[in-house]
């Protein structure tokens, strides 16, 4: 259809198709038409297509100069003003340097509780002296008496008096004074396959504050009633 037009308007617009027709030249003229026609139809195309071309650049120029300009806005808007810092006065300071000295002395005052209670503690389970050690060092000796072994029977466990509900607790001790010599009695229970037993034993401190083993001894329980002396040093 193109090619239809191009030759219609040709034809009505060339002088030199009225001065063939005349001199009988109509022919040669028509083909020299067509293939004007023709260069100008395969030029078409071309022009179209850089036209196409050039609107689509334009168009991605507009968009890349709008994102551009949408960036710089987003970065305006999220731009936050920064915090300005606040300056404490002198009356401010002052308090703030009361309040940290508060919370030293607390930290420190923690530190001096708990150190106290683990020297308690140390020296109550690993002090040579300590009631839990005496105990330690009499059941062990009981333990090892050969005729402690033949009367209760082996193995021999010892235990404190019995609390509510089977607890039992630390043997019972006391330290009492004679003629400003220090002494500890102690009494504890011991169990054997065959039988059981009650232990007595008595401690006196020597002058270099420690406490040396006065007598050792264990009462056989039910009959015949019989005590077996480990040591006697009276």
């Amino acid at each position: 259809m193109a090619l239809f037009r191009v030759l219609a308007r040709l034809l009505h617009s060339s002088p030199r198709l009225s001065e063939c027709s005349k001199a009988g030249e109509t022919s040669f003229f028509l083909v020299h038409l067509e293939k004007r026609a023709l260069r100008d139809v395969s030029k078409l195309p071309r022009s179209a297509a850089r036209l196409s071309t050039e609107a689509k650049e334009k168009r991605s120029k507009v968009t890349r100069k709008n994102q551009e300009h949408g960036s710089v806005l987003n970065e305006l808007m999220n731009v936050k003003e920064k915090p300005r810092p606040t300056q404490l006065t002198v009356g401010a300071k002052v308090v703030q340097a009361g309040k940290d000295f508060t919370y030293l002395l607390v930290v420190l005052g923690g530190f001096a509780v708990a150190g106290f209670l683990l020297w308690s503690v140390g020296s109550e389970f690993f002090s040579s002296n300590s009631p839990q050690t005496v105990y330690s060092k009499a059941l062990k000796r009981v333990r090892l008496d050969p005729h402690v072994v033949e009367a209760l029977g082996g193995p021999i466990s010892g235990h404190g008096e019995l609390r509510g509900r089977g607890r039992r607790r630390e043997p019972l001790h006391q330290e009492y004074v004679v003629e400003g010599v220090t002494y500890m009695r102690m009494k504890f229970y011991v169990k054997g396959s065959l039988r059981s037993g009650t232990v007595q034993l008595d401690m006196k401190k020597n002058e270099r504050g420690k406490y040396e083993l006065r007598f050792l001894f264990v009462e056989l329980d039910g009959g015949p009633m019989r005590t077996i002396v480990i040591e006697d040093n009276r």
